[in-house]
């Protein structure tokens, strides 16, 4: 088996493995180790957001409604990233 041959269930898989990073300013910075998302093989991970004010590092800790809209504006910036 050469080192760039990718096996999934003893099958040989016809692209090799690949991963992507994904991050930018206009989300929070993950905390610890994580990455705000990953692209692999055509699929974009995105790791769990929290209603957090990217330019300020701040929960915001309003209305379910306030909340929601952050969280998914900063969906939004990780995706358009």
């Amino acid at each position: 088996m050469n080192s760039d041959e990718a096996y999934y269930g003893g099958h040989q898989l016809n692209t090799p493995a690949t991963m992507k990073s994904i991050s930018t300013p206009d989300a929070p910075t993950p905390a610890g180790h994580y990455t705000q998302a990953i692209e692999h093989n055509g699929l974009i991970y995105v790791s769990g957001q929290l209603s957090v004010d990217p330019s300020t590092g701040e929960v915001r800790n309003g209305p379910i409604e306030e909340q929601t809209r952050l969280v998914l504006k900063n969906l939004s910036a990780i995706l358009s990233a």
